[in-house]
């Protein structure tokens, strides 16, 4: 944690652990931990930082990330970048053994691709399955379709490096440009509903009262010009095969900016190839999806709305004095 903290080392798991202020020991299996304020959400925020095994990160050194030791039940045998992750049952394990000898995880991106392999019984259990194909699945005597809520909320990050994505203005004529309903009914089959805040239903800071970001395509035209927005592109991001139906999402939501008269240069790639360009800031807006894996507003909002960690540049001082006077209720 205290690596994790130092100002240098550049980790988005910062994030979850920047209310300590201190950490101290009491010999071998005792941590103390002191916050800068009363933390509501510490326990759930370390729960999110993993704990590795010291000596086996430094014999490792950079396989240690293809090459993990962990605790659990079963241990990695082999690893093929963007194809599989074969498991082996560790039998020395010291709680109860896993169920299966061995478990196979096949990585495919592409909806369908991950449905025909279920469907052909190449593979048992298959996730994502994409909006369009959940008849299908339903109406297969052979599958069994489980659907469950999720503290996921899809999002577009704005780029405050970009002069135009810094204007109030110009973030206002985007939102007010994507016809959320469309999306939700036509693109993802109504299996889900369009989100009134970051925040989802059943965490901490859930506000049902909020209505969803209104949809005047009009209104945007006129904001766009009432700024003098020159054409200039606008770079967007966005990953293919890792949320429910993203890539048709992103082009959805990239055609909606082209309606409202905004140049978009829309690129989309495997999700592996998309991080590391969303990390190093090469898109002006992009799209992501993010858990509220804490159940805590103050965890979640700050990776993307405190000065001190907001991915795209926003930084607002009253936005930051409330997110920090929460924590402490």
């Amino acid at each position: 944690m205290e690596t994790i903290l130092e100002p240098e080392f550049n980790s988005p798991l910062s994030q979850w652990i920047s209310d300590i202020e201190e950490i101290t020991t009491d010999g071998d299996l005792i941590v103390n931990i002191k916050t800068k304020t009363p933390t509501r959400g510490l326990l759930s925020g370390l729960a999110q930082v993993p704990i590795i095994e010291p000596g086996a990160a430094e014999e490792l050194g950079e396989e240690f990330n293809v090459k993990p030791v962990g605790t659990g039940p079963y241990q990695i045998v082999e690893y093929k970048a963007n194809s599989s992750v074969d498991l082996e049952r560790f039998e020395n394990y010291w709680g109860e053994p896993g169920v299966s000898e061995r478990i196979k995880f096949l990585i495919m991106p592409e909806n369908a691709v991950r449905l025909a392999a279920l469907q052909s019984g190449d593979v048992h259990i298959a996730e994502n399955i994409s909006a369009d194909k959940v008849d299908e699945v339903e109406n297969d005597p052979n599958l069994d379709l489980y659907v469950t809520e999720t503290l996921r909320v899809n999002i577009l990050v704005a780029n405050f490096d970009n002069p135009w994505m810094a204007k109030k203005e110009f973030r206002e004529a985007l939102s007010l440009a994507i016809d959320r309903e469309l999306i939700v009914n036509n693109i993802l089959g109504g299996n889900t509903v369009p989100a009134s805040t970051v925040s989802p239903p059943g965490t901490i800071g859930f506000n049902d009262s909020l209505q969803v970001y209104e949809y005047d395509l009009e209104k945007a035209k006129k904001l766009l010009e009432e700024i003098d927005y020159d054409g200039s592109p606008i770079k967007m991001g966005g990953p293919s095969g890792r949320y429910a139906m993203d890539r048709q999402v992103n082009e959805a939501v990239a055609g909606m900016f082209e309606d409202a008269g905004i140049n978009v240069d829309l690129e989309v790639l495997e999700f592996s190839s998309y991080v590391p360009k969303m990390d190093e800031k090469h898109y002006d807006i992009h799209y992501i999806g993010v858990a509220d894996l804490t159940i805590n507003p103050h965890m979640h909002w700050g990776g993307y709305y405190h000065s001190e960690n907001s991915e795209g540049g926003y930084a607002n001082p009253k936005v930051d004095v409330l997110m920090d006077e929460v924590i402490q209720t």
